[in-house]
């Protein structure tokens, strides 16, 4: 009988304890697959905009297997007046399990129509206007 109500306590707690870190995570949204086969995602809670009027947002690529990693998380920056966007942030997930992060504040890129991130800088600065 103890045993069974050590376990039960046990289970309760470790049950309170992980409820916070499982709320609390990205809320992934599917955007796109490329040519590669690889699945974009963005998370919607990340997307937030600036004192200088461009809009930030997070987006995942989980790797079909041909990239050196498995999942790439990048904190992008878009300027939708000028069709343009930077990364600020990567964190790649390798295939033995280690993060690397790089902090970039890379150069402004300007997206062409025939680019993979022309619906993303689409699909934000829609949201923009509708806010």
């Amino acid at each position: 009988m103890r045993t069974i109500q050590k376990i039960l306590g046990i289970t309760s707690l470790l049950l309170l304890l992980l409820t916070p870190l499982t709320s609390e995570g990205a809320d992934w949204e599917y955007l796109l697959q490329d040519d590669r086969g690889d699945s974009h995602y963005i998370d919607l809670e990340s997307i937030k905009q600036t004192a200088s009027g461009t809009s930030r947002i997070v987006r995942k690529v989980e790797s079909k297997g041909t990239s050196s990693y498995n999942s790439l998380v990048t904190e992008i920056e878009i300027n939708c007046k000028e069709n343009k966007i930077r990364v600020l942030k990567e964190t790649r997930l390798n295939k033995k399990g280690k993060n690397r992060t790089t902090k970039k504040n890379g150069e402004w890129i300007t997206v062409n129509p025939e680019d993979r991130d022309e619906f993303l800088l689409e699909l934000v600065c829609s949201l923009k206007k509708s806010s």
